[in-house]
């Protein structure tokens, strides 16, 4: 077993179904803005959060009445949320291939999650993400994502792979270090990766210092052509 592997069933051992959901989440599932309003749409319609954590995004998804989907890396992880939220279904996924059918999503929320590539600096492919994420959504289906920006701390010291690609050397958590990730460069960047399948881009951004950590993230909307 992997060190990052063994990180994450540490650190999602007791779920608490009870933790409060990312800011953001709540923001993007809840809130009215010029150039985003999903609040009337989203009863009985089905999404898929990949790669959810401890749960914590799940609550407004589950007040709006959707039917709920999600993924998280390893099996213990994924039987520790089964028993945290019974009525949700999980399954053990990466990434590179969701185990759900093509077309299957109203909406896919990933957050926080699409850039990590794992440790093999030799086979970065993230192109594949893109194409899995769009194969699971329905034509018009929406992708809601967040990303570092290039300025955050995850990449504070870390290692320059090629352009694209940064692999983690100094995580003040001291769990992702030797993960490799997708850098974006902004949100041109952004739009470049992910255009051959999806259009309709809305961004947003979130710059805060939490007490000395540099938090910076890219936050777009967008949907499958």
């Amino acid at each position: 077993m992997s060190n990052t592997i063994k990180n994450y069933n540490n650190l999602y051992q007791n779920i608490d179904n009870k933790v409060f959901p990312q800011e953001w989440v709540v923001r993007i599932f809840m809130g009215k803005y010029p150039k985003l309003d999903l609040r009337d749409n989203l009863e009985g319609k089905k999404i898929l959060e990949v790669s959810c954590g401890d749960g914590r995004n799940l609550a407004p998804l589950i007040k709006k009445n959707m039917k709920i989907s999600a993924t998280e890396i390893t099996n213990q992880v994924v039987k520790n949320l089964a028993n945290a939220f019974p009525n949700i279904e999980f399954k053990q996924a990466l990434n590179s291939f969701l185990p759900f059918d093509e077309n299957n999503f109203d909406y896919l929320l990933s957050w926080n999650q699409i850039y990590y590539m794992g440790i093999d600096k030799m086979n970065l492919n993230f192109t594949k993400y893109v194409e899995e994420f769009s194969r699971v959504l329905k034509p018009g289906g929406k992708l809601i994502v967040s990303v570092p920006m290039v300025d955050s701390f995850i990449f504070k010291d870390s290692i320059e792979i090629n352009r694209n690609y940064r692999m983690v050397s100094n995580d003040p958590f001291d769990t992702r270090n030797g993960e490799v990730l997708r850098c974006f460069k902004g949100e041109q960047d952004i739009v470049r990766e992910f255009s051959k399948y999806f259009n309709n881009f809305t961004f947003a951004s979130s710059i805060n210092d939490h007490f000395g950590i540099q938090n910076n993230w890219h936050i777009f909307v967008c949907q499958k052509i």
